[in-house]
């Protein structure tokens, strides 16, 4: 467990740390097979669509 522990501190941020932002990216072949969850429902306010009535309005974003 301590050798677990150690690589979860210490290689792993800076792995990241070299890849920047390359290691937040996601490759295009994969996000082709990745399925797109709209888990904020970003997809219907970006069209316009209002939000039934029922549901709080959202601060910041117009209705």
């Amino acid at each position: 467990m301590v050798v677990v522990g150690i690589i979860r501190m210490t290689v792993v941020p800076a792995a990241i740390s070299l890849l920047g932002d390359r290691a937040w990216g996601l490759p295009k072949w994969l996000d082709k097979a990745v399925l797109n969850f709209d888990i904020e429902s970003s997809a219907v306010r970006d069209r316009g669509i209002p939000a039934s009535s029922g549901e709080p309005d959202v601060v910041g974003v117009p209705s």
